[in-house]
């Protein structure tokens, strides 16, 4: 099973919010799995109640949060794999 790093296109829709790893997925050596499942729920949970109470650019906040923190995840494994230089010709 595959373990890339990838981000739904749409976090949000009609009755709907994708949260964790269902919205963004990163590189699982960062170890930052718990707690960035804290994190999204807690964001998640925020966005759903202004939704609720008729925030509607909630959702749309969210959303760009998710994005926001997948790219930053992205940057730092850039950073961190570039540091190792031992194995510079092999595939992964």
């Amino acid at each position: 099973v595959t373990a890339r790093s990838q981000c739904l296109p749409q976090c949000t829709g009609h009755r709907w919010l994708a949260v964790g790893d269902a919205a963004s997925a990163v590189d699982p050596l960062s170890s930052r799995g718990v707690v960035r499942a804290l994190q999204f729920g807690l964001l998640a949970a925020q966005a759903i109640s202004d939704h609720l109470l008729g925030k509607l650019p909630a959702l749309a906040q969210y959303e760009s949060m998710v994005r926001s923190e997948f790219e930053r995840c992205l940057a730092l494994r850039k950073q961190t794999y570039e540091r190792e230089r031992r194995w510079a010709d092999a595939p992964f």
